[in-house]
């Protein structure tokens, strides 16, 4: 099969990066065409490095205020400002379209979404939808557009059900994650410079607020001196507004006395040495997400999970069998789970064997079987 890939994300360390990179790989290795029309930055860099033929598009937003949380004159505004750079990358897409005659196009996010809907086309569309976006403006743009569409993958029933009712067939299909080897945990603290001696409570997350890293701060803050765990911050400034967050966390944790507790990491690129180090995972997101690779990848690795049980998360982990669910935006129930998972060791064993199996449902190469037995259908049609 020859296959293009459209994929509108920067940066490598994103969630929807990663599962299409994985993705890509399998393909490549099972010797079918890929080529990635991408932004410039290290998503596409990931990409060619895998084995697809890369090419660029002009970026179709602004760096601006990020769309996915803005309110609905500001995506309309920032649409109108956008329209040169969409109408230009439509004509390198058209352009791809006919130099690489592709068997199927594949969109990874939402602005190609809207892309491949408006462009010319004989080989059928499928969509990967991999998150919820806020606002209703945004969901029935994407629902008029999906009439385009061949298929749907979505990374969970909660993402299925945000474009239903639609006459679009959607198929389930969680993301690809790939199991994490721990470090030697001592080695591990030196690279990262954590204190000796303490637990450590990890977060994984760019720096959003929908994120809910606030949330723990304020947890964190529950402990005492002498018992609180570090704080590790493994998550870059990925998003515009990410520098105006990053430093209210960090007047946050002045505030409450906790600053000398954590350290921010930013965009780390070995995660193994996060999780060799993390007695449990924190994911305190306060706005549902689509489906929540960390808290698998973080399973795969042997550590617990406290997370909060929104949207696709709720479908991944079940309180008490494979993690500690608790109310977003609430520190004091955050606190109190994340007490017991730090020393309750029956309660850790539990999680620590169910969340095994859990990530062995979401290996690579399962993700791969899925996806090229829907896209192999449908390139026959």
């Amino acid at each position: 099969m020859k296959i293009l890939l459209l994929s509108p994300g920067r940066n490598a360390e994103g969630g929807a990066e990663r599962s299409a990179t994985l993705l890509v790989q399998g393909l490549v290795r099972r010797g079918h065409k890929v080529s990635v029309l991408g932004v410039e930055g290290s998503a596409t860099s990931e990409f060619a490095a895998v084995g697809a033929r890369t090419r660029l598009f002009p970026e179709t937003t602004s760096r601006g205020k990020p769309m996915r949380h803005a309110g609905n004159a500001a995506i309309l505004v920032g649409a109108a400002q956008s329209l040169p750079r969409a109408t230009s990358a439509a004509s390198t897409l058209r352009t791809e379209i006919r130099n690489f005659d592709p068997d199927v196009v594949y969109s990874n996010g939402a602005r190609t979404h809207l892309l491949a809907a408006a462009t010319p086309t004989r080989a059928p569309i499928v969509w990967a939808l991999r998150d919820v976006p806020p606002r209703a403006l945004h969901r029935r743009l994407l629902r008029a557009a999906s009439r385009r569409c061949s298929m749907i993958l979505a990374n969970s029933s909660f993402t299925a059900d945000y474009l239903k009712p639609t006459s679009v067939a959607i198929e389930v299909v969680g993301n690809p994650v790939a199991g994490v080897k721990r470090a030697d945990h001592d080695r591990a603290a030196k690279r990262l410079a954590i204190p000796a001696g303490r637990k450590v409570v990890a977060m994984v997350a760019h720096l959003h607020e929908s994120k809910g890293h606030h949330v723990m701060i304020d947890a964190l803050a529950r402990w005492n001196g002498q018992d609180r765990p570090f704080l590790v911050i493994a998550g870059g400034r990925n998003y515009p507004g990410s520098d105006v967050y990053e430093r209210s966390l960090r007047e946050q944790a002045d505030a409450l006395g906790v600053a000398g507790d954590i350290v921010f990491l930013g965009n780390v690129r070995e995660m193994a040495d996060v999780y060799s180090i993390a007695d449990a995972l924190a994911h305190p997101a306060i706005h549902p997400e689509g489906f929540g690779r960390t808290i698998v990848e973080a399973q795969s690795a042997g550590v617990p999970v406290v997370a909060t049980g929104l949207g696709g998360v709720a479908e991944l982990c079940t309180d008490g069998a494979n993690a500690l669910l608790v109310e977003p935006g609430d520190p004091d129930n955050l606190y109190v789970a994340l007490q017991t998972m730090l020393n309750d060791e029956d309660v850790r064993e539990q999680l620590i064997a169910s969340g095994s199996r859990t990530a062995a449902q979401f290996i690579p190469e399962l993700h791969v079987d899925q996806v090229e037995q829907l896209l192999a259908a449908l390139a026959k049609e």
